[in-house]
């Protein structure tokens, strides 16, 4: 009786060591098949930034997701200063993923000198991380030379009805501006408030302007030209003279 016990517990023994030997190799099946699945999506993101990422001056998105299989792996990404004195985060802002596009978008802020930064991206399938690293750079904010000087003499007309006769609009101001500053200029926006342009030179426009000027304001409403450029301005030079109506 006491043999037929020992050996019943050893086959319970067998048993059990057998159950947790098969329950072993079925994780380490998944851990392998989860690796491979992160670093299968990792080499899908290598291969689809490998040539854009390099210089970034501006704004752009990069994948927060990518199908592997049938699987959806998460892709995160983080930035690190090549320069330890640098504090990234006053560069590189990197926000959280759209749920509509699976972008991730990341913001640029350029500075007085180039910022060399690398910029990782991790996919995670369980426990599983794969991660590859691109070498970026954000160029310096370059200053124009010289100063910026705008020639309104072929001012156009947003309006010709009435007091706004000669009214010019934001459109047709920048247009205006970007031709009379040349393309160097990096004039890129601007928003005209009251602004009048002259006629053809000879008649004069809304309160006597004439060619080669506009106004700012009638009556008692002042004028207002704002101007939004890509590159830093020094100085926008404008040329001005008193006017009244009449």
């Amino acid at each position: 009786m006491k043999r037929k016990w020992l050996i019943g517990l050893a086959s319970a023994a067998m048993v059990c060591t057998l159950a947790f030997g098969f329950a072993a190799c079925g994780g380490d099946d998944t851990s392998a098949d989860d690796a491979k699945t992160a670093q299968d999506a990792i080499s899908a993101v290598k291969l689809e930034y490998l040539d854009s990422l390099g210089s970034t001056p501006s704004d752009f998105e990069v994948w927060g997701q990518t199908l592997v299989g049938e699987v959806n792996v998460p892709i995160t990404w983080s930035a690190a200063a090549k320069d330890a004195g640098v504090t990234i985060g006053d560069y590189v802002t990197i926000g959280e993923k759209n749920a509509t596009t699976g972008l991730v978008p990341i913001s640029i802020t350029r500075g007085e000198v180039d910022i060399a930064y690398t910029l990782t991206a991790t996919a995670q399938v369980g426990e599983a991380k794969a991660s590859t690293s691109f070498n970026c750079t954000i160029p310096l904010l370059e200053r124009m030379s010289g100063d910026v000087s705008f020639d309104f003499k072929d001012v156009k007309y947003a309006d010709y009805s009435g007091e706004n006769y000669g009214k010019l609009d934001n459109a047709s101001t920048l247009a205006i501006l970007q031709a009379a500053g040349g393309a160097d200029s990096s004039l890129t926006a601007v928003t005209a408030t009251n602004l009048y342009g002259g006629t053809d030179g000879t008649s004069g426009g809304i309160g006597g302007v004439t060619d080669g000027y506009v106004k700012f304001g009638k009556s008692a409403e002042g004028g207002v030209l704002s101007l939004t450029f890509a590159k830093p301005v020094n100085k926008v030079q404008v040329k001005a003279q008193g006017w009244k109506d009449g």
